[in-house]
């Protein structure tokens, strides 16, 4: 007789472009389905990577929330998880809310969520409903150092509830062995990735390009957000529409390619609670220029493996990036990519991600006993 598999829901808006929700993807893609049952809950709506997760047999359950504060979404949310009878409820992103109460609310044995971004620009109503609602977790993982921090700040929940655990990604979609002689006469290719919204400091980005539109270079940024038609004027009208263009969402593969077929990545994030996109770049071997921020610290640890600046400055990012391009066939620069991508190698692969994840599953289940 086989032994019973362990249940887990995750309850999350939806699997919308980015990078906490590629993880969550990548993580789901890469447990043990001989161990455990995998279902999602989507009570916004489906989005970009719900196909992934559909080709390899995950059911996935999708509603449509309309407003905010929705008492008929909130009620079809609280039917299916009573209904599911799941071993494990695991919260992602915004279905830290809705999720972690209905949990408490059927009697569900074991209720996890994972906080994937520090949050300066949180709302007060949603903190507060966050801290009320973290008392029912079991365990509340964090992506990084800075978002444990800013976590034990924001919420008050007791620091041992709250385990550092690293997202992670598939080291072989971009583990690239670079050539890193670059012919100067062609133009430096330079890309970034991230959604169109103030948080990624794309503004900067495009102001720092300004500066240095005399050198010879080409950026393609990927993603798509609400601040598209803003940066499209601000690359309008500083006459930068040959080297600068917003080539929207891309695929994984995409992404891989583009970062592989690049000289140079940058991120020019306000915050960032762990910045997947730098792990992605620099697996690939790019030299990396990125913003200073916690959780980006923790990816790029010291001047040997990127290049960190000061948020939201433009000059400082121009004089970095303009370094980079005139010095893109140095030993430095050239070093500085290996370096970056051997640490990454070690630290971040989504096998191992997903192994310490299964087994605060496994150790969860038999503190607090399960349904047979």
């Amino acid at each position: 007789m086989s032994k019973k598999k362990i249940k887990i829901i995750y309850v999350l808006p939806t699997l919308d472009p980015g990078g906490a929700e590629k993880f969550i993807v990548d993580l789901i893609k890469n447990l043990d389905r001989n161990q455990f049952e995998i279902k999602i809950v989507l009570f916004r709506h489906e989005g970009f990577f719900t196909e992934e997760l559909k080709k390899i047999g995950i059911p996935i359950i999708s509603l449509k929330k309309k407003f905010k504060v929705d008492p008929i979404n909130f009620y079809q949310l609280y039917q299916i998880l009573k209904s599911e009878k799941a071993d494990i409820i695991h919260t992602e992103l915004g279905g830290d809310i809705y999720g972690r109460i209905i949990a408490k609310m059927i009697g569900t044995k074991i209720i996890i969520s994972t906080e994937q971004n520090v949050n300066p620009d949180e709302k007060p109503w949603i903190t507060w409903l966050k801290k009320f609602s973290a008392q029912f977790a079991d365990r509340v993982i964090c992506i990084s150092k800075a978002v444990q921090k800013d976590s034990l700040e924001r919420y008050l929940i007791p620091k041992e509830k709250m385990p550092i655990i690293y997202n992670g990604i598939e080291i072989e979609n971009f583990f690239h062995e670079r050539d890193y002689q670059k012919n100067t006469l062609e133009s430096i290719k330079i890309c970034s990735l991230g959604r169109l919204m103030p948080q990624k400091g794309f503004r900067y980005l495009i102001e720092a390009f300004t500066l240095i539109k005399d050198k010879n270079f080409i950026c393609q940024i990927i993603g798509e957000g609400e601040l598209r038609p803003e940066l499209e004027q601000l690359i309008k009208q500083n006459n930068l529409e040959n080297k600068v263009k917003l080539i929207g969402l891309r695929k994984s593969v995409e992404v891989s390619n583009i970062f592989k077929s690049s000289d140079l990545f940058v991120l020019p994030s306000v915050w960032e609670g762990l910045g997947i996109a730098v792990i992605e770049a620099g697996l690939t071997g790019l030299p990396i220029v990125a913003s200073n921020v916690d959780g980006i610290k923790e990816v790029i640890s010291s001047e040997k493996e990127g290049i960190l600046v000061e948020p939201k400055n433009s000059q400082e990012l121009a004089k970095q990036l303009s370094y980079v391009i005139d010095n893109i066939n140095t030993e430095k620069i050239k070093e500085m990519g290996k370096s970056l991508q051997q640490s990454i190698k070690a630290r971040f692969s989504i096998s191992v991600i997903a192994r310490q994840y299964q087994d605060l599953y496994l150790q969860l289940v038999k503190e607090k006993g399960r349904e047979e």
